[in-house]
């Protein structure tokens, strides 16, 4: 069985090396030990959204928006063109909530961020300006101003979110990562670490992307999306800790179409921190053939460019999920599946983007079950 860290001739990636050393910019390398368990995280399908070409049937996934699940067990998915599909526990679907457009339940592009403890789903639209809260029956329960200009957010509770944003005042200007509130920016905080001598230069929009997450202690969790790095924060904005996990690519990608050139790279697309004080992280890993997967497509201003065969856009990668014990700073379990996870669920589960016979978007509802110890 090939560990976690070491290599194989069929994935052929470089040999990952780790260390619990701390440098000093303030962060800390995860390590391998021997007892890093390689698919031992058990992933059980227990539900499939979006199957048959009847109601329910899901034209975008909108994966990258979040999926929730209410206190009734049912999975409201968004829909980039406005509306919000609806299905049961099974897998079976219920209704679609709003549509596109400006007014009340309409949308434009819907982001579900949770459900609150009175039941309510609280959808974030940018593009509208506006919070919206939709109790259990479907009714309208309110309208709130929002921050626009976000492309990432996570709930800190009491109508409260942090943003990763690229804002431009005076007194926002160089920072990643917002607290916002009542339409409000509450606080700014987040500066990356500078870069020296010949290769410096500004963050830009696409490099400074990360993805959120708060722990159950309320601590905030950034994540970078093209390489193994996470900060921890307290709500203050202060940092409490860094660490960085291994290489997942040796050149970063530029804000372009893909070539050969500017290939497709391993990305982080989503993490959580369970009550054990473990973080897991889904990273959707290239595949090894992933070259095979692709063919040269020539634009008319005669630029050579790559695309998947099947136009899936995503038939080069599957997942890889690694499994961080926080406390001891190490990786104890990780495991690769077909199918992108792209949303953590309650209870242990998640949601991940498949495709049926005919290649139309599903989503199948995974549980996760992690080594014990």
């Amino acid at each position: 069985m090939c560990m976690l860290g070491c290599t194989t001739e069929d994935e052929g990636q470089a040999e990952i090396h780790w260390s619990q050393t701390i440098d000093e910019a303030g962060l800390f390398y995860l390590r391998a030990t021997p007892d890093t368990c390689d698919e031992c995280i058990e992933v059980e399908e227990i539900a499939r959204l979006g199957v048959g070409d009847g109601p329910g049937f899901l034209v975008e996934t909108g994966y990258e928006f979040g999926i929730v699940v209410d206190h009734s067990d049912r999975y409201w998915v968004p829909q980039p063109a406005g509306a919000i599909q609806v299905y049961d526990a099974t897998g079976a679907y219920l209704r679609s909530v709003g549509r596109a457009g400006q007014g009340p339940f309409d949308f434009q592009r819907p982001w579900l961020s949770h459900v609150d403890p009175g039941g309510n789903v609280h959808v974030l639209d940018p593009a509208n300006r506006r919070e919206t809260l939709i109790d259990p029956d479907f009714e309208l329960v309110e309208m709130r101003s929002l921050q626009d200009r976000f492309t990432r957010s996570a709930s800190l509770g009491k109508g409260r979110y942090v943003i990763e944003a690229m804002l431009t005042t005076p007194a926002e200007i160089g920072f990643l990562l917002h607290i916002i509130g009542g339409g409000a920016v509450l606080r700014s905080f987040g500066v990356p670490l500078p870069l020296e001598g010949e290769n410096a230069k500004p963050i830009t929009a696409f490099e400074q992307q990360r993805i959120l997450t708060i722990g159950p202690d309320g601590v905030i969790y950034s994540t970078k999306d093209h390489a193994y790095s996470i900060e921890a924060w307290d709500q203050d904005g202060n940092r409490l800790a860094g660490f960085e996990g291994p290489t997942l690519n040796e050149t970063l990608p530029r804000a372009e179409p893909v070539s050969w050139d500017n290939p497709y790279v391993h990305r982080i697309r989503a993490t959580r921190v369970d009550e054990q004080r473990r973080l897991w992280v889904a990273i959707h890993e290239l595949r090894p053939d992933w070259k095979d997967l692709v063919e040269e497509v020539i634009s008319a201003a005669g630029d050579v460019y790559v695309i998947p065969k099947d136009r899936t856009n995503w038939a080069v990668y599957r997942t890889r999920l690694d499994l961080v014990d926080l406390d001891a700073m190490t990786i104890i379990a990780s495991r690769r599946v077909d199918g992108l996870l792209t949303t953590f669920l309650p209870g242990g589960r998640a949601a991940a983007v498949q495709y049926g016979a005919d290649m139309n978007v599903q989503i199948a509802i995974w549980r996760l079950a992690a080594p014990s110890n």
